[in-house]
């Protein structure tokens, strides 16, 4: 794991059949991978506590003390059953500035692109709403291309694929280069074979005078 990690989080409203239901989501920044998000029936400050202790559950106890939350000013995530939970996790936190939301740029990103393709007023149940979300976020995470990573995964990212990655399209580009320049010299040593075999068929351009006179 990296030293320190840093995670965005942040909450997202979803509406399922006239109900409002709250993505929590928790996004690893250097990876842009999303290693934990809850499909929540309140954003109290119980609840999402309670969802952030699952989340950090899901990290080896030694790894929880190189992970820091970044989170808005939000009642949730000020709330002392918040910092309780993460204190006891021994996870730093960080907030941004009120009525700042690029602070939180990742999530908040990453929260829009996965509105998109979730077409709320399909949805008739939670059950669907987050078989919706565990599609959206495991292509995310596992299929979709990530500009600010170069264009990468965020699951390559995240487990260490990424180098490898880049390395082989490295070597791929340098194959490439190298044969398009093969490619350009046989065909200019083709044309300069055609103009010399043009050059040596070509007739004489000035004709013997005593070649046209009579014996």
């Amino acid at each position: 794991m990296r030293h320190p990690e840093l995670r965005q989080t942040d909450l997202r409203y979803v509406k399922v059949e006239g109900r409002t239901y709250y993505l929590l989501v928790f996004l690893d920044v250097f990876s842009r991978f999303i290693p934990y998000w809850e499909l929540l029936r309140s954003m109290d400050r119980e609840t999402v506590s309670l969802a952030a202790l699952t989340a950090l559950e899901t990290l080896a106890e030694e790894d929880r003390a190189r992970v820091t939350i970044q989170s808005n000013t939000g009642s949730a995530f000020i709330s002392g059953d918040f910092a309780r939970v993460l204190r006891e996790n021994g996870v730093g936190h960080t907030r941004i500035h009120p009525q700042t939301p690029e602070q939180n740029e990742f999530v908040e990103r990453a929260l829009r692109t996965h509105g998109e393709p979730l077409h709320e007023d399909e949805l008739s149940s939670r059950q669907q709403a987050e078989a919706a979300m565990h599609e959206i976020v495991r292509w995310y995470n596992h299929d979709r291309l990530h500009s600010g990573i170069g264009y990468v995964t965020p699951a390559a990212m995240h487990f260490g694929e990424a180098e490898r990655i880049h390395q082989e399209r490295r070597t791929q580009l340098a194959a490439a280069r190298h044969r398009r320049k093969e490619d350009n010299l046989k065909l200019r040593q083709l044309s300069l074979a055609l103009a010399a075999l043009a050059e040596t068929r070509s007739p004489q351009t000035t004709a013997n005078p005593r070649s046209s006179q009579s014996v």
